[in-house]
């Protein structure tokens, strides 16, 4: 193939997502896409037509057990605070659940 000069994919790519925003200009829309895809040039040339959704690593060190274990601890915190802040205001717990047999005492007590 002589003559054709070789395109990357993220060139095709913008090409075509801003063909696709001059054919519907009044729409939406929203470009979910492959971590190939995140290029900063890419992203920066149809972030203002679009929405565009991807995965973009910046600092790629962080992935691995270390970055799950991180997140374990941020959520079982987050957990911890919302219970904190529910006994503070005065929420009850859910009720638990009970045995048919203790049910059954709770009906006889009532009736």
């Amino acid at each position: 193939m002589q003559g054709r000069r070789y395109r990357p994919t993220t060139t095709w790519a913008r090409a075509i997502l801003l063909r696709l925003h001059r054919w519907l200009p009044d729409r939406l829309l929203v470009a979910v896409m492959d971590g190939e895809f995140a290029a900063l040039t890419l992203l920066d040339a149809i972030s203002p037509h679009m929405v565009a959704i991807t995965r973009l690593v910046l600092q790629p060190v962080s992935h691995g057990l270390a970055k799950t274990r991180l997140q374990h601890v941020a959520i079982a915190a987050a957990m911890n605070l919302v219970r904190i802040g529910n006994w503070m205001a005065g929420v009850p717990i859910a009720p638990t659940r009970r045995s048919h047999f203790g049910q059954l005492v709770e009906f006889a007590r009532t009736s």
